[in-house]
């Protein structure tokens, strides 16, 4: 079964579970399954009026408060500093 629960493999029948992270979890062995990558995108009518990561701030962002990586992280990844983007209605 899918679950968003992580499974406890200790205290259960489950033999095997597959998370999605950075695998740094005690306890546990963990095995890549799959690098991921994130990246922005955006319409070429807008990518074309960027001429830097700093011009980000002129536009608005989709955002998911709940996802594993968020705007912040991207951009210290990235090795740039943070932008904030305008606000949308």
């Amino acid at each position: 079964d899918a679950s968003v629960r992580i499974a406890d493999l200790d205290r259960s029948d489950i033999d095997i579970a597959i998370r999605l992270g950075d695998g740094k979890w005690p306890g546990v062995r963990a095995e890549l399954l799959l690098a991921q990558e994130v990246f922005p995108v955006c319409a070429p009518v807008i990518a074309d009026k960027l001429k830097s990561i700093e011009d980000l701030a002129s536009t608005c962002a989709i955002t998911d408060e709940r996802a594993m990586i968020s705007w912040e992280s991207w951009f210290e990844a990235a090795g740039v500093k943070p932008v904030t983007f305008l606000k949308g209605a």
